[in-house]
């Protein structure tokens, strides 16, 4: 079995929940004797340097990685808004280099299954139609028109929201014409929401008999994830933490809600508590600036960051842009820590409120959760056990492995 995994951005290092994904299905497939190629872009000036890549990783595919410049110019943002219908969420993506090394690697090679990371690859499925024979599988990690919604909620002034919907609109309709009318097989969803959203779309084109839609089958593959802990729990302190970079908007955008509207009612109350945040780079502008004064502790890029995890008692995860799947919301249930999320955040995992973790579905219920955990320490620890003991169960129950190497080898039977 012969798979081409094309994504948008170079998925190692796996600084993100994309790269995570991703790995982990290369992984997976590695394990089940397939075959793996991964293409990916890196933006120009960030190359990776291959021969840093540990054994381990470079024995389980062959790897590609080539330069591209996404970044949207105040010009050309102009110009396509007046002037285009066009989506730059799609165009930005797209460049005749990469479509030439694409090309090259389609003639050199036959795959069973090509596999496109991302809405956003779909203007390069013109030539891999015209080159690959064999299946073509999208996978969505997150819709763009999701994320530009939220942009809208963050945009000032009449103008600038008029212009942020018609953005978002025009992402909407090249989204849709893509799920329904391009030539693909499978279209997987890393969470249930987005599965439902996919199928909805076509059950409302089939109703009103829109012609020539594709056949593709929806299907919802949960990656699953196993984590491997060593020796004794440390000693768990009483701590918040709050794990993500800051350098994504959307976690940046989440993590000031969260740090004005709860955290510091929170610490008012509880003045001995600490907020650790694990986050590579510090936030630019008033965001960096806060401190220990406000009961928070940078701690950058922590090393052993699963001991970190099990050495403090909650762990915080406020999202508010559906952001597909959460590796952070296993980490956290994983290494005992009792969890406050908001809906969002669990997507593709369901966990009961209560048991495995707290779910506030409005920020004065997450204070008050929040407060509870930490005035009341033997209900974290029996959160924390039951969300540990949840996971342990649910990876080696679930047999994800084993059902998405399955899928895979049923499409090329």
């Amino acid at each position: 079995m012969r798979i081409l995994i094309f994504a948008v951005h170079f998925p190692y290092p796996e600084f993100n929940g994309y790269s995570f994904t991703i790995m982990e299905t290369v992984r997976r497939l590695s394990a089940a004797g397939a075959e793996v190629t991964v293409f990916g872009m890196h933006k120009s000036g960030e190359a990776f340097d291959f021969t840093k890549m540990p054994e381990e990783v470079k024995s389980i595919a062959d790897y590609i990685s080539v330069e591209i410049n996404p970044v949207i110019t105040p010009v050309e943002k102009y110009v396509n808004f007046f002037f285009s219908s066009q989506s730059l969420e799609m165009e930005k993506y797209y460049s005749q280099g990469v479509e030439q090394e694409l090309l090259k690697v389609l003639e050199n090679n036959t795959f069973d299954i090509i596999q496109i990371e991302d809405i956003q690859l779909s203007k390069y499925l013109k030539i891999i139609y015209a080159k690959h024979g064999g299946q073509i599988v999208l996978r969505i990690h997150k819709l763009p028109s999701f994320e530009l919604q939220a942009a809208i909620s963050r945009s000032k002034g009449k103008i600038a929201v008029s212009m942020a919907n018609e953005i978002r609109n025009r992402m909407k309709e090249q989204e849709t014409r893509v799920l329904l009318f391009e030539d693909i097989d499978y279209i997987l969803t890393l969470g249930e929401a987005d599965k439902q959203y996919i199928q909805q779309l076509f059950q409302n084109a089939i109703k009103q008999k829109v012609e020539g839609i594709n056949k593709a089958t929806v299907k919802m593959l949960s990656l699953g994830w196993n984590i491997s802990l060593s020796g004794e729990a440390p000693v768990r302190e009483k701590g918040v933490i709050y794990t993500g970079s800051l350098q994504y908007p959307a976690n940046l955008s989440a993590f000031s809600r969260f740090f004005q509207n709860i955290w510091l009612p929170v610490y008012k109350m509880y003045p001995d508590i600490r907020l650790h945040v694990v986050s590579r780079v510090k936030p630019e502008g008033n965001m960096g600036n806060i401190g220990l004064s406000e009961g928070v502790v940078w701690e950058g890029e922590i090393a052993g960051y699963y001991d970190f995890l099990r050495s403090k008692s909650i762990m915080v995860l406020p999202v508010y842009e559906s952001d597909g799947w959460q590796k952070r919301l296993w980490e956290g249930m994983a290494c005992g820590c009792a969890l406050v999320v908001t809906p969002p955040a669990m997507d593709g995992v369901r966990i009961v409120h209560g048991e495995h973790a707290l779910i506030a579905k409005g920020e004065a219920e997450f204070r008050r959760y929040l407060g509870t955990l930490i005035e009341h320490e033997n209900i974290a620890d029996t959160i924390g056990r039951h969300a540990g003991e949840y996971v342990s169960r649910l990876t080696s129950e679930n047999k994800t492995s084993e059902e998405l190497t399955g899928f895979y080898q049923k499409l090329i039977l």
